[in-house]
């Protein structure tokens, strides 16, 4: 009978140690997150360190990685190439897209390093939203969530 509380509390230890109990023992994935160009000319809006900021916010909630300043596991960075705003046809209701490229690297499983292009519409009115800025961060929010996702893909 003792020997089976033993080997309970001793299989309990073993499975425990890869938790984040264990800091000492469990060693997080880095990313470092490199800088996201701007070559847009959006005015009034400071898009690439905004989207840098809100990213690197969403990766501390919503990931176990560890955001690093050099030489992460994961780099990744990106640039903003375009936006288009589209009218419809008899409506004051406008959609403006937002297009960019994401570079992403894996220094430890190079065959995962690749390039993405994204892009993000949402709708929108001038009256409402005369500089775009609401429209403009619902957009960065929606690609954060595509980058993150392609990150969690990858790394599963």
């Amino acid at each position: 009978m003792g020997y089976k509380y033993i080997l309970f509390i001793f299989s309990f230890v073993l499975s425990s140690c890869n938790s984040p109990l264990f800091p000492l023992l469990y060693k997080r994935k880095t990313i470092e997150i490199g800088n996201f160009i701007n070559t847009m000319c959006l005015p009034k809006i400071c898009i690439s360190s905004d989207f840098r900021k809100n990213f690197e916010e969403y990766i501390e909630r919503h990931s176990p990685l560890q955001i690093v300043s050099q030489n992460g596991e994961i780099f990744i960075e990106g640039a903003f190439l375009d936006y288009v705003l589209m009218s419809q046809v008899n409506s004051p209701i406008k959609k403006i897209k937002l297009i960019m490229k994401i570079y992403y690297k894996d220094k430890m499983h190079p065959q995962n390093n690749s390039v993405k292009y994204l892009s993000s519409t949402e709708y929108f009115s001038y009256k409402k939203d005369p500089f775009l800025r609401k429209s403009v961060n619902k957009i960065m929010r929606n690609l954060t969530v595509k980058i993150f996702n392609i990150i969690s893909d990858i790394n599963q």
